[in-house]
């Protein structure tokens, strides 16, 4: 790995980081610098959201995002573009509902102007999968 991905891998796993803080703390200057004008997130159940969607879902009432912790993020770069994969723990409250997540994260970045920006996230829900059918002896 080259000074220029290691370094870059280290700034994208900072970044994860804090995209996550301030969508916890509802941070919206914080979540703006992170997030691309064209960023796509793909949530869990399948439903995706824009810059704008995303920042209405934070500062809004409907959902409060709480406990997040990304880890495990493996980062691979490509000159101006950079992939990260890793695992996302986050309680997600909506309404009087409260969901715990523990997804595998896809992300991918860009380099623009000297500053990485995330153009899309697409989460994938963990969990065991079970059998279509019980196995015969």
């Amino acid at each position: 790995m080259t000074a220029y991905e290691s370094e870059a891998a280290a700034t994208i796993r900072r970044l994860e980081a804090a995209r996550l803080d301030a969508m916890c703390n509802r941070d919206l200057a914080a979540l703006d610098a992170i997030l691309a004008t064209e960023f796509r997130y793909t949530h869990s159940d399948g439903s995706i959201d824009g810059k704008e969607d995303l920042r209405r879902r934070v500062a809004g009432d409907d959902v409060r995002y709480r406990d997040g912790r990304i880890a495990e993020v493996e980062v691979r770069v490509h000159g101006d573009l950079a992939t990260g994969h890793g695992r996302l723990q986050l309680t997600v409250e909506v309404g009087p509902d409260a969901y715990r997540l523990d997804n595998r994260t896809l992300s991918v970045w860009i380099r623009r102007d000297g500053s990485w920006q995330l153009l899309a996230v697409a989460s994938t829900p963990l969990r065991p999968v079970a059998p279509e059918r019980e196995a015969t002896p």
